[in-house]
């Protein structure tokens, strides 16, 4: 990594001053010519004057290009930007369905061929629209976020059922309600839901409507069915999406792609407003094998791409003071070894903030890519579950003192060996989910040895909701990974552990939870591993046999493995305090049957009263 870095040359970067796009491509082979007179160690710093860089093409980055510094000549007022402007004075000003809309021609603007929305959808497609550098809600119904819900599958044939909840695989719900007559399917419109699970949702088009049936029909499947009971909970939600029809309310806006016409419903102060499309779909910023490189303040922003960083196999790169906000996809995707991202900050991101993988499982090799005193807001706008604040992965890598709030599902996804997370915040995150974890992994006992330390869980989940979500999840068999010293406080469940061995729950507390530990055994109970006992052995395979580094990181391994895996009597909860909790630890049958197994010593309960 650049430590002592010597800047032998320095490029002066401005604005384009007729507003015209930046070519980060020339400015690429401009750097690389300056570097051709340099010496090894020594350094290019490319400085950008305060404005705004419009990105319309991608800059891919190779290992000739490190050595180098991007960085805002001063910080927040460098921003790159992946969006076309739309004028005020296009507008002009019809009523559609009743209400005084706006609407612009906006084919000079889109030039090409605008394709239909597609059948199969994970998120929707460019252009998106903004306001005031605020994302606006595509017209839909119902309004302000609300949902609409049914409670039954139309089954038209030998459907079949979802194993898990009862979701029958159907083309249509029973749903009645006269405004549904009026959506144009032959247009298309989609629907947003969570189907089944309040895990699982996904976008599906419309076909059509059977008013004296009282059906609502599709043209696509969900992955888990339509319908099912998800604890408990008899009804399913949806809204309806992208139908001009809908557009009524105050933000709400549609693009008709055939005709390229804009149309919007005006808010207050709509005089100062100031409107742009997100149109750029690929990165901003692509490399590969990059080293000794740093991004320093730089504001990344409205750009609709899959992923709007993809730095891979990086070596020595570093982000520091970097903006990520109102991007359409996944904002950075870094991997490699010995890479940073530091006082960053991501906001109203579509899909996951960070994709961090790096090192090598088999050997333990750590990856040290570090995520550290970041800030998360607002993600997975367009696709709500398992797109985390940081979707970890790889062999020991940091996650430290960064806080991740307002989400609809998981803070952070982890998978793999050796992480770790410590002094981080979690709050108002899983507000859209159940059976849901801020902190999440499972199915796979290899992915051992992460410890998750000094944390602090907040007022998590929907009130409502709070029993069926927790603050760390280690789903379906996990196995071997530690809690310790972290506060629970006003939230579902603070730790469950799903029927794994190995772990050390130890020193935490547990404030105003509805449980604060759960244990069950489900490996000893549920079919996908009592009718498959081989199933460890097949996890662990691929590390068989172990070597010295797997020995050294997990010693109880060989013998747990040699003494009924299945059953979860090889852990450790220690030192733990709960103040009321309506339940401290809650331990099913099978647990109860091997907690004179378990170590299980000085956890405290402070219970004055049953929580309200």
């Amino acid at each position: 990594m650049m430590t002592a870095v010597v800047f032998a040359a320095i490029l002066q970067v401005a604005p384009p001053p007729d507003g015209s796009a930046i070519d980060l491509v020339s400015l690429r082979d401009r750097v690389r010519a300056m570097r051709s007179g340099l010496a090894k160690d020594e350094a290019v710093e490319v400085v950008f004057a305060p404005g705004e860089y419009t990105v319309t093409n991608t800059v891919a980055l190779y290992k000739a290009d490190g050595r180098a510094v991007w960085r805002a000549e001063k910080s927040g007022t460098v921003v790159f930007r992946g969006a076309t402007d739309v004028p005020r004075e296009r507008f002009r000003e019809p009523t559609v369905n009743g209400v005084r809309a706006r609407v612009a021609d906006v084919a000079d603007l889109l030039p090409g061929e605008l394709a239909p929305w597609p059948k199969e959808l994970r998120r929707p497609p460019a252009p998106w629209r903004y306001r005031n550098r605020r994302p606006l809600e595509l017209a839909r119904w119902p309004n302000n976020g609300e949902w609409a819900t049914f409670a039954n599958a139309v089954v038209s044939a030998q459907d079949e059922a979802d194993a898990a909840k009862g979701g029958k695989q159907a083309d249509a719900i029973a749903f009645s309600d006269a405004r549904a007559a009026k959506w144009d399917f032959a247009k298309g419109i989609w629907f947003y839901g969570y189907w089944c699970h309040d895990w699982a949702e996904s976008f599906v088009q419309g076909s059509g409507y059977d008013a004296a049936k009282g059906q609502l029909r599709f043209s696509g499947r969900h992955q888990y069915g339509f319908g099912g009971k998800t604890w408990g909970f008899s009804e399913r939600r949806f809204f309806a999406l992208n139908a001009l029809s809908e557009l009524d309310a105050p933000g709400e806006w549609y693009l008709d792609r055939e005709a390229k016409r804009l149309y919007v419903v005006p808010q207050d102060d709509e005089e100062s407003a100031h409107y742009s499309l997100a149109v750029l779909t690929s990165p901003f910023v692509k490399a590969d094998g990059l080293g000794d490189f740093r991004f320093e303040n730089l504001v990344f922003e409205c750009a609709h791409a899959n992923t709007a960083v993809q730095l891979d196999n990086s070596e020595g790169v570093r982000l520091s003071g970097c903006t990520f906000v109102n991007l359409g996809g996944k904002a950075l995707q870094l991997t490699g070894h010995d890479s940073y991202v530091e006082r960053c900050r991501f906001a109203q991101i579509g899909a996951a903030c960070i994709v961090l993988a790096g090192g090598d499982r088999k050997t333990l090799k750590k990856g040290n890519l570090v995520v550290d005193g970041c800030s998360f807001l607002r993600w997975a706008r367009f696709k709500r579950t398992y797109n985390p604040g940081i979707l970890l992965r790889g062999c020991g890598n940091v996650v430290r003192r960064s806080v991740f709030r307002d989400a609809p599902h998981n803070a952070i996804l982890f998978q793999g060996n050796d992480h770790l997370i410590e002094s981080n915040e979690f709050d108002r995150v899983l507000m859209e989910t159940g059976d849901a974890g801020a902190l999440y992994t499972g199915r796979n006992p290899s992915e051992m040895g992460t410890l998750i330390r000094g944390n602090w869980f907040h007022d998590l989940g929907d009130p409502d909701k709070r029993d069926y979500t927790s603050a760390v999840y280690f789903d379906d068999c996990d196995w071997g990974d530690s809690v310790v010293s972290n506060r629970f406080e006003r939230l579902g469940r603070g730790v469950l552990l799903g029927g794994g061995n190995l772990f050390r729950i130890e020193g935490n507390s547990f404030s105003e939870c509805r449980i604060g530990i759960h244990v069950d055994s489900r490996g000893m109970s549920w079919k996908q591993w009592t009718e498959h006992p081989d199933w460890y052995e097949k996890a662990f395979a691929p590390f068989r046999p172990f070597n010295d580094a797997w020995l050294a990181a997990y010693p109880g391994l060989e013998r747990t493995l040699g003494d009924n895996p299945s059953a979860p009597w090889n852990n450790v909860i220690v030192g733990n305090t709960f103040d009321r909790c309506r339940c401290d630890m809650q331990f099913d049958r099978g647990v109860n049957s091997v907690t004179n197994r378990m170590t299980l010593v000085g956890n405290k309960s402070f219970q004055e009263s049953l929580m309200k």
